[in-house]
């Protein structure tokens, strides 16, 4: 196993060095095969394609990061049943403050960090071909994080039918938007996009958005409608 990631490691490594020198994801899959020492029959042994590459490479690093910063109990991986290929690695974290309410705002100055050191290889790979699809897996991976945080939220209360589901896809896409956008058009840092008072406002605002359906009269309140 530990052969398995060494390898993957080193295609991994020698992918992100041809995109940076080339300035483009086309890199053929013979050159990174060269430049890796290996086979391309190595390669396709390991990675179907340079989408699955690209996923293993922020799957691995961003898991590595985490935990490294973060106790174990606060680590949030795939749910079981969305068949993740990489069910091992974690992929967020979920830091609880009191009773039903989270401060994410360190996770997402972490994500930014990480997206910051490797800026210019995200900003080819998400501006490529290949950019929609990375895109999509991104927003698809971390739905499952607002889905949790949603649930840990409402601790055991309920919402009409189809509303958590839809908070979840509504916060994600706030949430890491903003990145994307950040990383591709703007110049900015992207450790900190907001002021250090509103560093945790998603999920200050996921807060009250849950918590005013529960005290106001449902008739009147419109998100869930």
């Amino acid at each position: 196993m530990g052969d398995i990631g060494s390898t993957k490691k080193i295609i991994a490594g020698a992918f992100k060095e041809l995109v940076l020198a080339q300035r483009t994801s086309a890199v053929p899959v013979h050159e990174i095969a060269e430049r890796s020492e290996v086979s391309r029959k190595t390669f396709y042994y390991h990675f179907p394609d340079k989408i699955r590459l690209v996923q293993w490479i922020f799957r691995s690093e961003i898991a590595a990061a985490l935990e490294s910063a973060y106790d174990e109990k606060n680590l949030v991986r795939p749910f079981i049943s969305r068949n993740d290929l990489y069910p091992d690695m974690p992929f967020y974290a979920r830091i609880p403050v009191g009773v039903r309410f989270l401060d994410e705002s360190s996770f997402f100055k972490l994500f930014g960090q990480y997206l910051q050191t490797n800026r210019c290889f995200y900003r080819i790979i998400l501006q490529e071909s290949m950019g929609p699809i990375i895109k999509r897996g991104f927003f698809e991976l971390y739905h499952q994080a607002l889905y949790g945080d949603v649930l840990f939220i409402l601790g055991g209360r309920e919402l009409p039918n189809g509303a958590i589901e839809k908070l979840a896809a509504y916060y994600t896409h706030a949430a890491f938007s903003q990145y994307f956008d950040h990383l591709v058009y703007s110049g900015e840092g992207l450790e900190s996009l907001l002021p250090s008072r509103f560093k945790n406002i998603t999920h200050e605002s996921l807060s009250g958005v849950i918590e005013s359906y529960f005290t106001r009269n449902e008739q009147e309140y419109r998100f869930f409608a």
